[in-house]
């Protein structure tokens, strides 16, 4: 990975990060890094964005439960087996393209 450093212009994405200075500038004493005390909310929010889904409370409903609409639309598709459903519907965290692909591979 690489990473592009802008001398001098302000940083479109700096509103974004958790103690940034929003206008691109770095003062004298800081880093340019986000402040480590408003880490905590940022590692939280990764946590649930790579689980899959928004809430703690989403995952732990049941497969069915978390799936429901996919399953609804994979079975409009012809896809009848209902637990490759849920296997694969599990295993692409909810994504419908991705459990077809993963359907129609196997």
């Amino acid at each position: 990975m690489s990473f592009i450093y802008y001398s001098g212009a302000a940083n479109p994405f700096a509103s974004l990060i958790p103690g940034a200075n929003p206008a691109g500038t770095t003062p004298a004493g800081n880093t340019g890094m986000p402040d480590p005390a408003n880490m905590g909310n940022l590692s939280q929010l990764m946590a649930q964005m790579f689980s899959g889904q928004g809430t703690p409370a989403a995952n732990q409903a049941p497969p069915e439960e978390r799936y429901r609409s996919q399953l609804e639309q994979l079975a409009g598709m012809g896809f009848v087996n209902r637990e490759a459903n849920i296997q694969a519907l599990m295993a692409t965290f909810g994504d419908i393209n991705a459990a077809v692909e993963r359907l129609l591979s196997q």
